[in-house]
């Protein structure tokens, strides 16, 4: 038991953390790591996260890619593609397209993880594959939940608290990280509902007019997917 497990729980904390030979979680529970997961494991060949939506409008008129734009939860006008993972389902014009994508909080956090050692992409999608990712290797690993606009959410909290729960049950990690006890004692409140304990929730409220009840509900699910995408050359992929 030698690996040290570490939380960030938001983009503005990621700078007090030394990230030198460390694999990074991100983490954006609503919606971006769980629109990775799910357009990678349906057929997207890669993924570029880029910060700006001007870094992703050359790529409008290319038919090898697909561009995806989202801020505040909205569709950025102008684009086909937002931060929903259901529009990447059973959806057969997505196959073999490169993905360029750019979101609020997520799309930003794995741009402030490149001084890691490797970055991993998370979400109950396929935290079992995660889990069993990062047993396996011989690192410390920070969760870096994306968090709103550098502040904390409870979406991200939770995951992060589900996810330590299970590494360090496995007897692979230790913690030595407050952020660690606090995303455990949330989870272990929440798990039971989780869907009813994130009603009242920043994310929630936010997004209450744009109807994306079927979006939080497929981004709760649990092993929807074994791939664990993971960052290359500037680039998202999966084995």
């Amino acid at each position: 038991m030698d690996k040290e497990l570490s939380i960030c729980l938001s983009t503005s904390m990621i700078e007090s953390f030394d990230l030198t030979n460390k694999v990074v979680v991100i983490v954006d529970i609503f919606r971006a790591t769980s629109v990775i997961c799910t357009a990678l494991s349906q057929g997207v060949s890669e993924v570029v996260a880029v910060n700006e939506i001007k870094e992703v409008k050359s790529f409008l008129n290319n038919e090898n890619y697909l561009v995806a734009a989202e801020r505040e939860g909205r569709i950025v006008e102008g684009f086909k593609f937002g931060n929903s993972p259901l529009s990447y389902l059973d959806n057969p014009n997505i196959v073999g397209k490169k993905l360029v994508l750019t979101t609020t909080n997520g799309t930003r956090a794995i741009n402030s993880s490149l001084d890691s050692d490797e970055i991993l992409i998370g979400s109950f999608l396929n935290i079992s594959s995660l889990e069993n990712i990062l047993i396996e290797k011989n690192k410390d690993c920070i969760i870096f939940c994306s968090g709103w606009k550098g502040l904390v959410c409870l979406e991200d909290t939770l995951f992060a608290g589900c996810l330590a729960s299970r590494l360090l049950n496995s007897n692979s990690f230790f913690s030595q990280c407050d952020s660690v006890i606090l995303s455990r004692k949330i989870y272990d409140f929440a798990k039971e509902d989780m869907l009813n304990f994130l009603i009242k929730s920043s994310y929630k409220e936010r997004t209450r007019e744009l109807n994306i009840g079927a979006d939080i509900n497929f981004c709760l699910s649990m092993d929807k997917y074994d791939d664990v995408p993971f960052y290359k050359n500037g680039k998202l992929l999966i084995d």
